[in-house]
């Protein structure tokens, strides 16, 4: 009797897994841009002054190609630095509406900030608006001499927090050979 039930349990077993299907994921359209996405991305590019050739690859290869042209114009709206400058940092990052909120909100919340140098801080910092919020706030009370010094403080201070949420908060102990 025990030889038979290994087989209906691996049976039922089989049945009860069943694989998953594409069409069993919400939203499956997510990753599919309409012609209207690329067509705003193409629009936007150009409006901030991206030269043709290099509109049509970038909108062509990007996955958000809306997320990406948002970013530039965002950026090019709110500072004066050159379109193609801003498509390369936008086209680097994960997040790039939070790049474009980053940027901006530097930009305009400090007066003497170096906009290509807080493009480029904004674009290192793997959360960007938690980094703005950091300049900005702690900018706001602690005297620092420029821009760029509150800049290096909250890059480094993010660097360091990923550190230690990294890193395990107990010490392994040494088992010596006799408690073995």
């Amino acid at each position: 009797m025990r030889g038979i039930t290994i087989p209906v349990v691996l049976l039922g077993l089989s049945i009860t897994i069943l694989p998953a299907t594409a069409n069993s994921y919400p939203d499956s359209s997510r990753f599919e841009p309409s012609s209207e996405e690329f067509q705003t991305c193409a629009s936007q590019l150009l409006a901030a002054g991206v030269a043709q050739p290099q509109v049509a690859i970038t909108c062509a290869r990007t996955l958000h190609p809306t997320e990406l042209s948002d970013c530039v114009a965002t950026i090019e709206a709110t500072t004066e630095l050159n379109a193609e400058d801003i498509l390369a940092r936008c086209e680097r990052v994960r997040r790039p509406a939070e790049l474009a909120t980053c940027v901006t909100d530097i930009n305009t919340g400090r007066g003497d900030a170096i906009a290509l140098d807080v493009l480029d801080y904004c674009r290192r910092s793997l959360l960007p608006i938690r980094f703005s919020n950091c300049v900005l706030g702690v900018g706001s009370e602690v005297n620092f001499e420029s821009t760029a010094v509150a800049l290096e403080a909250c890059i480094s201070a993010s660097d360091r927090l990923l550190e230690e949420e990294l890193l395990p908060d107990f010490i392994f102990r040494e088992e010596s050979s006799e408690n073995r």
